[in-house]
């Protein structure tokens, strides 16, 4: 029943945003990109050696009347530092993210403006993944809690979230259900209007306390998440704005899915990213 009801939810949280921009409001704005980034230092826990990864990404933004969409894609490719199970490959996963965000300065007409604060609003959100390695993840991941949006030239988005985890640990053969956690997240992309080659700063943060037990009976700990990207519109110098984005980024990850220091749950990895908008 848990797992049923679990189903049930994540399907919500993806589809009921999709379904309120189409049979309510039209959307008044999208952007669809596809991606590919590539870094040499990533880390998974328990493996020593750096870590290749070609990562292939889909995402798509939207804006409709009363709040936003954001649904994000990715295909990581590892090397051999990263084996798939019973085979001479590096392991494939597959990793989805989706987030929708209620304005509640829309919802109410009321303005909720003050200083630097833009609006306030209510995001849902769900992780959906898998791993073809050992160890053979499934996570599955719903979030919710206020959203505090600020005036910045982009937007900026902080929010404190309960999240709620569940996964599969294919060492010990079993399902895991995680305690639900706490989570301070932000959410940005800063836009820098130069003449000679438009540029922005983007990224997320997400901070969450410890979930309780892992599929090992080892506690967890609190961890950290950031990624960030500098990306040009070079596109603007051939007369064809916001189409090709290229940039450097760097990912820092700390107790890495929760777990305690070790081996390979620190992450700082330095990457290269393109975004190629449809």
């Amino acid at each position: 029943m848990r797992k049923v009801a679990k189903r049930g939810l994540i399907q919500w949280l993806l589809l009921g945003g999709v379904c309120c921009t189409s049979s309510v409001q039209a959307l008044t704005w999208n952007d669809n990109y596809l991606g590919y980034r590539y870094g040499s230092a990533f880390s998974e826990p328990t493996l020593t050696p750096a870590i290749s990864k070609h990562i292939f990404s889909y995402t798509h933004a939207s804006g409709y009347t009363y709040g936003s969409n954001f649904l994000s894609v990715d295909v990581l490719r590892s090397d051999l530092n990263d084996p798939a199970a019973n085979s001479s490959r590096g392991a494939t996963e597959f990793y989805g993210v989706y987030r929708h965000k209620l304005s509640l300065s829309a919802i109410s007409g009321r303005s909720f403006a003050i200083g630097a604060l833009r609006d306030v609003g209510l995001t849902l959100g769900a992780d959906w993944g898998s791993k073809d390695d050992t160890f053979a993840a499934r996570p599955h991941k719903l979030r919710v809690g206020p959203t505090l949006s600020f005036a910045v030239p982009g937007f900026l988005d902080v929010g404190v979230y309960l999240q709620q985890e569940w996964n599969h640990n294919g060492i010990m053969g079993k399902d895991v259900s995680f305690a639900a956690a706490p989570l301070l997240g932000a959410v940005w992309n800063i836009k820098f209007d130069e003449s000679a080659l438009p540029l922005e700063f983007k990224g997320f943060l997400d901070y969450s306390g410890p979930k309780g037990k892992d599929g090992f009976g080892s506690d967890t700990r609190d961890e950290l998440l950031m990624r960030v990207f500098v990306m040009a519109d070079v596109s603007s110098w051939f007369g064809s704005k916001n189409t090709l984005w290229i940039g450097p980024g760097y990912e820092y990850w700390h107790n890495k899915f929760g777990n305690q220091p070790g081996v390979g749950t620190r992450a700082s990895t330095p990457m290269m990213n393109v975004e190629f908008h449809l």
